[in-house]
């Protein structure tokens, strides 16, 4: 084997050991729960209204919390949204009204738990996988 080839194979093999555990570990390889297409907000009373258009992939939803962030601290933030729960596959348009006029938040962001893996029915997190992700993270509209 002339030294490039050898050279080559050690790479690949660093990539395989070191790069393969880190993605990982990074969620590379978890389900994904939606893929989120478009995001609007609006003002609406005072509060920050989210628009979220996303296309729901095969995990089932668990729950939803909304934050605010506020030189640098993050607070969960009340909210209302006319559906909750699992849907069907498919393409969706939600909107979150989220009660953020207590402070003047930098970003809000809606945070997302699904429960992922082939059995469906059981709400058990240990026997599914458990991927959280921000679904959206907007800056509040207050009227702007």
């Amino acid at each position: 084997m002339n030294k490039f080839a050898s050279f080559a194979l050690g790479i690949i093999l660093s990539f395989l050991l070191l790069g393969i555990p880190y993605l990982a570990q990074e969620g590379y390889f978890k389900p994904v729960p939606y893929r989120v297409t478009n995001v609007t907000t609006s003002d609406i009373g005072g509060k920050t209204n989210v628009q979220v258009t996303f296309i729901k992939d095969e995990c089932e939803w668990g729950k939803m919390v909304v934050v605010g962030r506020y030189f640098g601290l993050v607070e969960e933030l009340d909210y209302s949204m006319a559906q909750h729960g699992d849907r069907i596959q498919g393409d969706y348009t939600i909107n979150v009204l989220v009660d953020d006029r207590a402070r003047d938040y930098e970003s809000i962001e809606l945070r997302t738990r699904h429960l992922c893996g082939d059995d469906i029915t059981s709400t058990d997190y240990d026997e599914r996988t458990t991927v959280d992700r921000v679904l959206a993270r907007v800056v509040p509209h207050h009227g702007q």
